[in-house]
């Protein structure tokens, strides 16, 4: 069975102050991403350019009640596009942590 992945609304994902940075620019959805281990999915988002004139791709999983997520960050267009296929690389091996550990 595959672990039960939670779509993240919008609405959700500004309560998490993750996209505050860039709260400006509306964010591009791009296509559910599948990890390589277990299967799960994730959302990314594009942003930018920001006022400073930087790209970000930023990836999302929720797994058991946390959110977990990656963050690429490029000065410029050619560098964010340029190193997209290394963070799609990166954001596929994620592997959730099972337990959780609490003091």
């Amino acid at each position: 069975m595959l672990p039960r992945f939670e779509s993240i609304s919008a609405s959700r994902l500004a309560r998490t102050g993750l996209t505050r940075r860039c709260s400006a620019i509306s964010p591009v959805k791009k296509p559910a991403i599948k990890t390589n281990i277990g299967g799960l999915a994730g959302e990314i988002y594009h942003f930018g350019p920001d006022r400073r004139g930087q790209y970000d791709a930023r990836a999302y999983f929720i797994y058991k009640g946390y959110i977990d997520y990656f963050v690429l960050t490029a000065r410029n267009k050619a560098t964010f596009d340029r190193s997209l296929p290394a963070f799609e690389h990166v954001v596929r091996s994620y592997a959730p942590q099972i337990k959780v550990h609490r003091e």
